[in-house]
């Protein structure tokens, strides 16, 4: 069974983290969940208990159990660790995972939930274009589409309930390919 790990970040959509991991198990991935620092306030305890979710590297003494991956996916992408991938800045074992699934050549894909305030900002075309130029394949977390676009500020709550986790085996399957 391949390996894929869902890395989430502190952003409404990671409180679906549950429904995300099934919709992989049900595609036929065995997936590992790895948080962002951030992303521990989002998720439920309970959640991150039944999940094993990672939040940090291990401990220079603990034993390495992480099993190789053969792909990843980033949602929801946070402006903060999009911009940190971008420039390799692997700073936590979030975006570390990340950086390196990267520069394995494994498939990639990133579902930014970033918005509209935020979209403007400078730096953010040119860490979409690094992305993009790198091999991470781009989600819509509000149509399932490739490509990426703004979330109104405020709609949060509305993304998360319209945003359909089949999406991501789906567009894991395209990465692939």
């Amino acid at each position: 069974m391949p390996v894929v790990a869902l890395i989430v970040c502190g952003a409404p959509l990671a409180r679906r983290v549950g429904d995300m991991a099934h919709a992989l198990v049900e595609a036929g991935w065995h997936t590992q969940v790895v948080g962002t620092p951030m992303a521990i306030d989002w998720v439920d305890p309970a959640m991150q208990s039944a999940l094993d979710i990672r939040f940090d590297f291990r401990a220079p003494a603990q034993q390495r159990v992480r099993t190789d991956i053969d792909a990843l996916i980033i949602c929801p992408a946070t402006f903060n660790t999009a911009n940190k991938i971008a420039a390799g800045i692997a700073d936590n074992y979030a975006v570390s995972l990340a950086c390196e699934s990267i520069g394995q050549g494994l498939p990639v894909v990133m579902a930014p939930m970033v918005n509209n305030k935020l979209w403007g900002h400078f730096k953010w075309e040119s860490t979409l274009a690094a992305l993009t130029q790198a091999g991470v394949r781009l989600l819509d977390i509000q149509t399932g589409k490739p490509g990426t676009d703004p979330v109104e500020s405020g709609s949060g709550k509305a993304v998360v309930s319209r945003f359909d986790p089949s999406w991501l085996p789906n567009a894991l399957m395209h990465a692939r390919n």
